[in-house]
């Protein structure tokens, strides 16, 4: 809608607010800034931006449960304490963030079941000295997560790959990355999982 300015400041004030939203004829409401007109506007797109604001984590309040049931993780990789690391730090993840986590699946509104299927490492460059020695790598996790609305036994996603990465140089060995340095790679891949079930979809 295309209106000269003169109308425009004739407009009620719903219809002001569609135009400022829509924003198709900006140069007639540069003009309409300088009318008084605009000073009623103002508090009215205040709270217009207000009223979608929440404290906390945003996904929380669209959320459709409330309490939330972690299966044990599965482990289908040859790491072994990666699956106790990784169920410890969900728990901890999803408390933090403000999410009822319950041990009972049966009083859960949701369940969220992880699958870490994947592990493995990839040469991320290489020594000038020697191109077929490694002077970097990069250590990947991937899981396959699922979360269960308990009510309509519906997946709200499905079989949802994320994975995490831990960039580690020559001097580090597969095997003390492996051991050692396993808390931080379980500890990202927590995270986004996280971010998986709190955002908005």
């Amino acid at each position: 809608m295309n209106l000269p300015p003169a109308q425009i400041q004739h407009l009620p004030i719903n219809k002001l607010l569609s135009l400022l939203w829509n924003f198709k004829n900006m140069a007639a409401l540069k003009s309409l800034l300088h009318t008084s007109k605009a000073l009623l506007l103002l508090p009215l797109l205040f709270l217009c931006g207000c009223g979608s604001y929440h404290l906390g984590n945003p996904g929380l309040a669209n959320l459709s449960f409330k309490t939330l049931y972690i299966k044990p993780v599965i482990n289908k990789t040859f790491v072994p304490q990666a699956q106790a690391l990784l169920s410890e730090q969900l728990i901890r993840f999803f408390q933090q963030s403000g999410i009822d986590v319950t041990q009972s699946e049966e009083s859960a509104d949701a369940t969220l079941i992880v699958v870490m299927d994947k592990y493995f490492y990839r040469i991320f460059s290489s020594k000038s000295t020697d191109t077929t020695l490694a002077s970097s790598f990069v250590v990947v996790l991937q899981a396959n997560c699922s979360l269960i609305d308990n009510k309509s036994c519906c997946p709200l996603f499905e079989n949802t790959k994320i994975a995490s990465t831990f960039n580690a140089e020559a001097n580090d060995s597969v095997q003390r990355v492996l051991y050692q340095d396993m808390p931080i790679l379980t500890q990202k891949l927590a995270n986004q999982i996280r971010n998986l079930v709190t955002g908005t979809w």
